[in-house]
């Protein structure tokens, strides 16, 4: 597709020579149809088996490719989202995506926690924002940079355990069984904020004031 950059190219290539589903190695073309697709593959980080359904990963490549709406059940509620981009951080995929009428606010959708996904059959529903970067959305995780600043954020016990996870140098500040708090380096704020949204009501930035405030008027432009 000539809308796909050389790097670009390189690392589908990459990722389609070393992904495995279910045990199988799966060349480029049957793993998703690109299309206009331009997703962001962390592609020296790939597992051997990632786990996920092969239909359900092409299905999502081909709804970004065609920008067909997708729906799903996600922390047991409805979403509708325009599908912008697909990344591979910490053996998960990741959909970055706005919900349909709230596409100011893109958020780090993980893959294997959406329920009955489907794309609609109408494409062009959408187009995706010229100069989009999925890095600003996606948790990358790693150290690269300094961080800018430490935010304090509490979550519930039942994703309190993701946050090591995902964010290197995340700090356990209190638990009290039912709430975790940590200490989270934040290196890009943007990014910072997608990744939080991510939680949905799981997740309340505590300090510093100025994200804190960044998140509520995210929460509210998308109300």
């Amino acid at each position: 597709d000539p809308g796909l950059s050389e790097d670009e190219r390189s690392a589908l290539l990459v990722a389609a020579q070393a992904v495995q589903f279910a045990g199988q190695t799966t060349g480029l073309s049957a793993i998703f149809k690109l299309g206009g697709a331009s997703p962001v593959l962390d592609a020296p980080n790939i597992g051997a088996d990632l786990g996920h359904d092969l239909n359900m990963l092409g299905m999502l490549f081909d709804a970004i490719a065609t920008q067909r709406v997708v729906s799903f059940i996600y922390s047991d509620r409805k979403r509708r989202v325009k599908p912008y981009a697909l990344a591979h951080r910490f053996g998960h995929w990741y959909l970055a995506a706005p919900e349909v009428g709230a596409e100011e606010v893109v958020k780090a959708f993980r893959v294997d926690r959406m329920v009955d996904p489907a794309a609609d059959e109408e494409g062009g529903a959408f187009t995706r924002p010229r100069g989009f970067d999925p890095a600003t959305v996606i948790p990358t995780g790693g150290n690269d940079g300094e961080p800018t600043t430490l935010a304090t954020v509490a979550f519930d016990a039942q994703v309190a355990d993701l946050v090591p996870r995902q964010i290197s140098g995340a700090a356990v500040i209190s638990d009290d069984g039912d709430r975790r708090t940590y200490s989270v380096p934040v290196r890009n704020e943007q990014a910072f904020i997608g990744w939080v949204l991510g939680f949905d009501d799981k997740a309340v930035i505590i300090e510093p004031k100025h994200l804190r405030n960044a998140l509520i008027d995210h929460v509210e432009g998308a109300s």
